[in-house]
């Protein structure tokens, strides 16, 4: 602290020149000894090349079956074999996981066990056998002396093993828990996942359980590595304790810097000898062009270049210095299958050694040259919503031309055929590094799954991905209508308030109304246009076969359903084998069929019998068409009662097709008229999508016996997998709802069948765009005038609505200078809010379309009704433009603009010197250390005050400034000044001179500082 001595002798002053942002300045000559805020992890962006090859052979062990036994190569056995270590005359020492033994492997592969005994785990120190390990996954590291060193993540201590394989525990207690730094057997280690030794013998250990990098010296003390806070000049620097969330890898190189992983989050951390912690290493900060998924295990080759196990997609990533990323392949340029892949060495001319857990082998790769072809990877965008006027897309994909002259294309079309293609400029032509490959294509078709890949070529060959898909925007929305997932029961209200249980029926009347089969709770719903759910007949829980009014009467299992012209509801009593009326006032009647006999006679009324009757469909007349599942026909049912037999066989099921009876269905379930005398049925075993046309002629429109499956495609190419519930739009486009692939199918007037909504084989509740959204067993639909689907979703006990939207399109014409909630498919009339988040270098300014602006909040809302593309407008921050104006270059590196930086090392942050309109594209000048704070104290009105001068830059008035005061250094107090006042003007610049002005109030000492952030 300095002190001046003045007049007022009595009492002693000082004053703190500094500010207080992401980085605390020291100007040389001037104190700093105050609170420094500091921040811990710096991101670095990494660019990413093509794959680096390596030919991959087992070294030794085999996937055939675990074991124990030593041998030569693939003679010998491993269990689980999990961290890697070499020594200096290259002999890999492998910890053997579940075999609890520490295996040691020459360089002509001769395995052999240097410690532990197979199959027994436990602490015990001593030699070769005699000693146990307990660790099923252990890690290794090995000292310039070929003493190796393992991590014990069960017992939580660490072992020490000499080259004659004579083992101690080094640190650390057996079975004791803790976080606890000390000498030997005194500390205490929480679940250490990895070790490593720099070359002067010091051990380090990531100790997961604590979150803690710890070091343990040649002599066994043991400490917790910090990282640093506050400015090298300071005499009283702040360190913290380096807390790495999911800790689990550690390595060190050759300069004695750590590297450490976090494996949930995929990061990588630099910890600096001199305690200067970072953020090394982060997936996303990689974009979706290499997406890892588990970093475990990391090591630093010779050369520095950073490796890292990716458990999650079974590879090696490969980091360089400049932080240009690489994923090691195979020699086709593909990345090797490993299985199970958790840790990795580097050995002599760049050998690679790689443990596969899973199939109880080490691998290793040996560096070749892959300069001849080109190579390439493709990437689908994450952002699929740029065009949705015209249904558009952008593919991207990386290029390693190989220093020759390259063309690359994306080839794409609905099948592995492609058959169209997309040219992709790459320059320089002559690169050697991956380039950057992507295309947008436009008018592709709403809803649909393409095929793609990326081909490159040069006159030494040709280089092909392998296939890719993507789909479009469906272009309509899924949500829930009325119920709610997965709560069932059978409770009556207004939309998601409702309950049903597992429905297995709609239909929907002139009026807009929705009446519901609600299958397990033996009841009929109905439901308004609003959402407004009640029950009509039944009562929940109890089945039966009672006549009678509303509640009175009894239904068991009802699985289908039809409305009249006049409003009269047809139930198919599914269980009791009968056909239900319910007219306006709820009363119930049976039309036909005997509760409690299934049969297949034709009749009139209870003369006649059904066998679990399912789908109900009826024509302008009156008439009913009835899927009578069990008898494998469909019945007709005359206005009086009268039931013959229309289509199908009762004694034989099957898939012809033919006249009338002469015609074969297989449990059919659903069924649909046109209004024109045809019917469209779903043959739910077969499964296909029937026509019965008014001659009564059947044939089969899409789908055919034994054809399961999921796949679009025209007539008997689509596939079904238990077809039920059958409806029709205006358009006469069907859609069926494909129960057990949990979709719904739309088939054209033409026969082409395509995945209308959900995705196939996935069960859930997802809502939103189609191709996304999920559904479970939906088993019927109904349609509105307005070409809305409803959607008896049977195992989420919910009604789901299929409705018209429209694409949003979400840009920046700033490039990546913040983040823009998510475009995608709205449904119509949805109030839609959208934000734009600005990073730190940036303001938003406003949300413009077609040029006009529609908001100038970042938050907008607005009601959907049509295609929207918005683009978030953005401006660089007063501060990043007085920077760009002063250096134009570096504008977005905080290492080298941002408000606490200090580019040249001259003891000045930016901050100040935009507050002292100081040019921050040199070194601080001695003409302009006036222009910096200045401390006084005046005596005014008998009272004494500090004074801080100091040249103000007019167009710094985005800055926070406060005058602090302290009296210990310790606790600061931000006071209003007694007078804030301009004292003059800069003779150099005529900028104002400004002066705030505090009274000590009689204190002893008082310090005062600025505290100036940038916003």
């Amino acid at each position: 602290m300095n002190r001046g001595r003045n007049r007022f002798s009595r009492r002693q002053w000082a004053f703190e020149t500094a500010i207080v942002s992401t980085f605390a300045p020291c100007l040389p000559g001037l104190p700093s000894r105050f609170l420094a805020l500091t921040a811990l992890w710096i991101i670095g962006f990494l660019s990413s090349v093509q794959a680096q090859s390596y030919q991959w052979s087992v070294f030794a062990g085999s996937e055939t079956g675990a074991g124990s036994a030593d041998g030569v190569g693939t003679n010998a056995r491993f269990n689980r074999p999990y961290g890697l270590a070499l020594d200096a005359a290259g002999n890999l020492y492998v910890s053997d996981g579940s075999n609890y033994t520490i295996r040691k492997i020459t360089p002509d592969g001769t395995v052999s066990t240097l410690a532990g005994k197979p199959g027994v785990s436990g602490s015990a120190d001593g030699t070769g056998s005699e000693a146990r390990l307990g660790s099923s996954g252990g890690s290794l590291a090995v000292d310039d002396n070929g003493n190796v060193y393992v991590g014990d993540y069960f017992y939580h201590t660490i072992r020490k093993i000499t080259p004659t394989g004579k083992v101690r525990t080094l640190a650390g207690s057996p079975g004791l828990k803790g976080d606890i730094d000390g000498t030997g057997s005194s500390a205490r280690f929480s679940s250490p996942t990895d070790v490593a030794v720099d070359h002067n013998g010091n051990v380090y250990v990531a100790d997961s359980g604590s979150h803690h990098i710890r070091k343990i010296t040649p002599t066994g003390v043991v400490k917790t590595i910090s990282y640093v806070s506050g400015c090298d000049t300071d005499t009283s620097i702040t360190t913290y304790p380096v807390s790495i969330p999911y800790l689990n890898g550690l390595t060190v190189d050759a300069s004695g810097t750590l590297y450490a992983s976090n494996w949930v989050n995929s990061l990588v951390y630099k910890i600096t000898p001199d305690g200067r912690a970072s953020q090394y290493a982060t997936h996303t900060s990689l974009g979706d062009a290499l997406p890892f998924c588990v970093w475990t295990s990391l090591i630093v080759d010779a050369t520095g270049n950073l490796l890292v196990v990716d458990f999650g997609k079974n590879a090696i990533q490969k980091i360089t210095q400049e932080g240009i990323v690489a994923t090691l392949t195979d020699q086709t340029g593909i990345p090797y299958p490993f299985q199970e892949v958790v840790g990795v060495a580097v050995g002599k001319e760049g050998k690679i050694y790689v443990s596969e857990r899973k199939n109880n082998r080490i691998m290793v790769g040996v560096p070749v040259d892959t300069s001849a072809a080109p190579t390439s990877t493709p990437v689908v965008a994450t952002s699929l919503y740029q065009d949705l006027t015209t249904v558009a897309i952008t593919l991207n994909g990386t290029v390693n031309p190989k220093g020759l002259a390259t063309t690359a294309q994306f080839e794409y079309g609905l099948t592995t055929n492609y058959g169209s293609v997309a040219n992709v400029a790459l320059s320089p032509a002559n690169g050697f590094i991956g380039q950057y490959a992507h295309v947008t294509l436009s008018g592709l078709v709403p809803g649909t799954t393409y095929h793609y890949r990326l081909v490159a070529s040069n006159d030494k060959g040709t280089s092909v991905t392998t296939d890719q898909t993507f789909t479009t925007a469906s272009r309509y929305a899924v949500s829930t209508f009325a119920g709610s997932a997965p709560l069932s029961g059978t409770t009556d209200g207004v939309g998601q308030l409702a309950r049903f249980q597992c429905p297995e029926a709609i239909t929907r009347d002139s009026f807009g109304n929705f009446y519901i089969a609600d299958t397990r709770s033996h009841t009929i719903r109905k439901m308004t246009p609003n959402g407004t759910v009640t029950t009509l007949a039944g009562t929940p829980a109890v089945s039966g076969s009672d006549d009678g009014v509303g509640s009175a009467a009894r239904f068991y299992l009802p699985s289908g359903i039809a409305v009249d012209s006049q409003g009269n509801v047809y139930v198919s009593d599914t269980r009791n084998h009968t056909i239900r009326k319910i007219t306006s006032d709820g009363t119930v009647t049976t039309v036909a069929g005997l509760a409690g006999t299934s049969g297949s006679e034709n009749g009139s009324g209870a003369v006649a019998r059904f066998y679990e009757p399912r789908g109900l469909a009826v024509d302008s007349n009156g008439t009913l068409y009835v899927a009578d599942s069990r008898t494998h026909t469909i019945r007709k049912i005359t206005s009086a009662g009268e039931v013959t037999t229309l289509a199908g066989n009762p004694e034989m099921s099957g898939s012809d097709d033919g006249m009338g009876t002469k015609a074969q269905f297989m449990e059919p379930s659903g069924i649909v008229a046109d209004g024109k005398g045809n019917f469209f049925v779903t043959d739910y075993m077969n499964p296909a999508i029937r026509k019965i046309a008014a001659d009564g002629t059947v044939s089969t429109l899409a789908g055919g016996p034994g054809n399961w499956g999921s796949q679009d495609g025209i007539g008997s190419e689509a596939q079904f997998n238990c077809p039920r519930g059958i409806a029709i739009d205006l358009d006469g486009n069907l859609y069926v709802a494909d129960t057990d692939n949990c979709t719904i199918r739309k088939i054209t007037p033409d026969g082409t069948v395509r995945t209308f909504a959900g995705r196939p084989n996935y069960n859930g509740r997802m809502e939103g765009d189609g191709r996304i959204a999920t559904f479970d067993r939906p088993t019927s639909l109904a349609t509105d005038e307005k070409g809305n689907l409803f959607v008896a979703d049977t195992l989420n006990s919910t009604i789901r609505k299929i409705t018209k939207a429209y694409g949003l399109s979400l840009t920046s014409s700033s490039g990546e200078v913040g983040t823009l909630s998510e475009g995608g498919v709205i449904p119509l009339d949805t109030a839609q809010t959208v934000t734009a988040t600005p990073d730190s270098f940036h303001s938003f300014v406003s949300w413009t379309e077609n040029g006009v602006v529609v908001s100038t909040s970042s938050t907008y809302t607005f009601t959907v009704s049509a295609d929207r593309n918005l683009v978030a407008n953005f401006a660089l921050k007063p501060f990043y433009q007085w920077w760009n104006a002063q250096v134009a270059s570096g504008v977005t590196d905080p290492d080298w603009s941002g408000p606490a930086a200090q580019p040249h090392n001259d003891g000045v942050a930016n901050v100040m010197k935009y507050l002292c309109h100081i040019d921050p594209s040199a070194a601080l000048g001695d003409a302009d250390k006036g222009a910096l704070p200045v401390m006084n104290v005046i005596e005014q009105d008998s009272k004494e005050y500090l004074t801080l001068q100091h040249r103000q830059n007019p167009a710094a008035s985005d800055l926070n400034i406060e005058v602090q005061v302290s009296t210990d250094l310790k606790t600061w107090q931000t006071v209003t000044p007694d007078n804030t006042q301009t004292v003059g003007t800069d003779p150099l610049t005529g900028d104002p001179i400004i002066q705030y002005q505090v009274d000590t109030l009689g204190a002893e000492q008082k310090f005062i500082r600025l505290n100036v952030t940038a916003p």
